[in-house]
């Protein structure tokens, strides 16, 4: 099964990509943690364990709750909880 895709360009957005791999079943995606995220594991009971570093938490000021006519009496929107549109 070929998953990887040849051309894929995100030049526009100054991003490069040199693979693209799209659909992997679960056994191919244990297969690249394990062999390019340094601190993936498998746990005992066959749960893939990975760490995503120091920032791991949700961060306060990050939320964003769109504001509409149906979240107008719900929702107070301070510095905790930014207006999207």
């Amino acid at each position: 099964m070929n998953t990887t895709a040849k051309s894929f360009h995100l030049t526009a957005h100054r991003l490069t990509v040199t693979e693209v791999h799209r659909n992997l079943p679960p056994s191919a995606l244990y297969e690249h943690a394990i062999r390019f995220e340094k601190d993936a594991s498998i746990a005992e009971n066959g749960a893939l364990v990975a760490y995503s570093g120091v920032k791991t938490g949700r961060s306060p000021k990050n939320k964003r709750v769109v504001k509409s006519f149906g979240t107008l009496d719900f929702v107070i929107y301070n510095t905790r909880a930014f207006p999207a549109s």
